[in-house]
């Protein structure tokens, strides 16, 4: 049995002549209200159309960018075109492109390496290792406040804590979350968790622009809109997208028309899982 996030990033072969071509098998998911399709449903399935092009056994993936082109039709369906740039022993690249009728609406360079090892290199074990702590003293996500906006769909968002919130400069401000993908979805399925997690690192992301400032409110929003979307899997074998992870967002920068977002998601035990980045266009309905 599949997830219910399984299913929304789920994609067809479009034909056996067409190898590299998915569409998606049902209509793109979008939150309810929203103009064009949720940029993290394109860019999971944008990894998922990768992933089908690769050895899921001894490859996984740890880097994606995808720039978003147009708004895509959450009425309309996508076709996926996989590119195989590279293959080698340790290294797979992707480019997809997400296609409506004859409009590409979304580009994705996705990488892959081996899943023993990034370089899969021999000469001892030694390297450099450090990682962000994930965030102390958290309410348990069983205790944290269901996020206002109620989203009726595969993930789920509980309000963590926010820090700094009246700080003089915004950019100080960090606005943490408890996450997670409606499942469950089977262990065995890292390939699965990790196009979840990709779902999830696009959620309210590009919002942060406006929450960190003082008494800002998403009604104030004339136009929201993502021009790019990069994601780094730091630990993928620890990846399980169903189960809750902390995830801490911030805005280190924001002027003329545009905002730069960045998400960092740890799992429950501590461990960081990715770090993501988003500059999209945020202009408010009033100028302040």
């Amino acid at each position: 049995m599949s997830s219910p996030i399984e299913k929304t990033v789920e994609l067809t072969s479009v034909s056996k002549e067409k190898l590299d071509v998915f569409t998606t098998t049902r209509s793109p998911w979008t939150f309810t209200g929203a103009r064009g399709v949720y940029g993290g449903t394109t860019a999971a399935q944008c990894l998922v159309a990768a992933q089908h092009t690769v050895s899921s056994e001894r490859l996984v993936v740890y880097g994606m960018h995808i720039s978003f082109l147009y708004s895509g039709n959450p009425n309309v369906s996508i076709e996926y075109h996989v590119e195989r740039m590279r293959d080698s022993k340790n290294f797979a690249t992707r480019i997809v492109r997400a296609t409506q009728g004859e409009r590409v609406i979304a580009t994705a360079t996705v990488s892959f390496a081996s899943a023993v090892g990034a370089t899969g290199r021999s000469g001892g074990d030694a390297s450099y290792e450090h990682a962000k702590k994930m965030p102390a003293d958290l309410s348990p996500p069983e205790h944290a406040e269901l996020e206002t906006y109620k989203v009726d769909g595969p993930l789920e968002i509980r309000k963590g804590k926010i820090l700094n919130k009246y700080s003089e400069n915004p950019a100080d401000t960090m606005i943490r979350y408890w996450m997670r993908a409606k499942g469950p979805i089977q262990e065995n399925r890292m390939q699965s968790h990790l196009a979840a997690l990709a779902f999830l690192t696009d959620a309210y992301l590009l919002g942060v622009v406006m929450e960190v400032q003082d008494d800002v409110k998403y009604e104030d929003l004339g136009v929201v809109a993502s021009l790019n979307h990069t994601v780094h899997f730091h630990e993928p074998n620890a990846v399980r997208a169903d189960q809750w992870m902390s995830s801490e967002r911030e805005s280190p920068w924001a002027g003329k028309d545009q905002g730069l977002a960045v998400h960092r998601i740890w799992s429950s035990d501590g461990v960081l899982l990715a770090t993501s980045a988003q500059e999209g266009l945020v202009r408010p309905r009033v100028r302040l």
